[in-house]
C-alpha cells in the first residue's frame, strides 16, 4: 500500500528531505530525499493515517543547507474493500448489513433500480447496517458497498488493489490517481461486485 506526497517548489532548493513522524516516540525520521516536487512512501499499512514533514536543502561551498521550515503532510492510506453485504428482503424493503475493514472510518451503501439503472449513495456513515424502504414490489435492485477513511476533512476510498489499478487504466485510458476525483468514484461504484434481491 503507498500514497504519494507532493508540495511545491522552494526557490533556490536543490533536493528535498521526507521525514516521517511517529505518533507513540513524538519524533520524526529521515524516510528518504528527492529533486522532484513528489514522493511516493510504500509498504504502508491499509487504512491508516500518516503524518510526514517535507524540508528544503540545497549546498553552497560543499556545505549543505537545511530549511529551518517544514513542510506537514497529513495522508492516509486507502482501506480494504468491506466484506460483501448481507441483504433481507421484506414487504417493499431491503436491509444490508456489512462489516467495515480495519481502519476505516465508515462506508457507503449505493442501489440502483434494474440493470440498467444509475447507482445512487443511499446511505453513508459509521453505520454496519441500513434499510431501504418504498421500494417497488417485483423490481429488482442492486446494491454495493465500499469503505472510506477521512483524515483531515479528505476522504480516501478503497479498493486501489493491482486489479483494480489495472482495470481502471484499461477503461479511463490513465493511471488511477492517489487522490479521489470523478472517475474514481465512478470506478469504484462499477467495480464491486453486484449484489441484489428481488422483491
Amino acid at each position: 500500500t503507498t500514497v504519494k506526497l507532493s508540495w511545491s517548489k522552494v526557490p533556490g532548493a536543490v533536493t528535498y528531505r521526507i521525514y516521517k513522524y511517529s505518533s507513540s516516540t513524538k519524533k520524526y525520521t529521515q524516510i528518504g530525499s528527492t529533486k522532484d516536487l513528489s514522493y511516493t512512501v510504500t509498504g504502508l499499512k491499509k487504512g491508516t493515517a500518516y503524518t510526514y514533514y517535507v524540508k528544503a536543502s540545497k549546498t553552497v561551498n560543499d556545505v549543505k543547507y537545511l530549511s529551518a521550515k517544514y513542510v506537514k503532510l497529513r495522508t492516509a492510506t486507502k482501506t480494504a474493500a468491506p466484506a460483501s453485504p448481507v441483504l433481507t428482503a421484506g414487504t417493499k424493503k431491503i436491509t444490508a448489513k456489512w462489516s467495515k475493514p480495519t481502519g476505516a472510518t465508515g462506508c457507503e451503501l449505493y442501489m440502483k433500480k434494474g440493470s440498467s439503472g444509475k447507482y445512487s449513495t443511499v446511505y453513508t456513515g459509521t453505520k454496519l447496517t441500513y434499510t431501504k424502504s418504498s421500494l417497488t414490489k417485483g423490481s429488482t435492485y442492486y446494491f454495493q458497498v465500499r469503505a472510506y477513511k477521512t483524515v483531515d476533512g479528505k476522504t480516501y476510498y478503497g479498493c486501489t488493489c493491482p486489479r483494480c489499478r489495472a482495470l481502471f487504466e484499461k477503461k479511463y485510458g490513465k493511471p488511477m490517481p492517489e487522490e479521489p476525483d470523478d472517475d474514481t468514484a465512478a470506478f469504484g461504484a462499477e467495480s464491486i461486485a453486484d449484489y441484489f434481491r428481488e422483491l
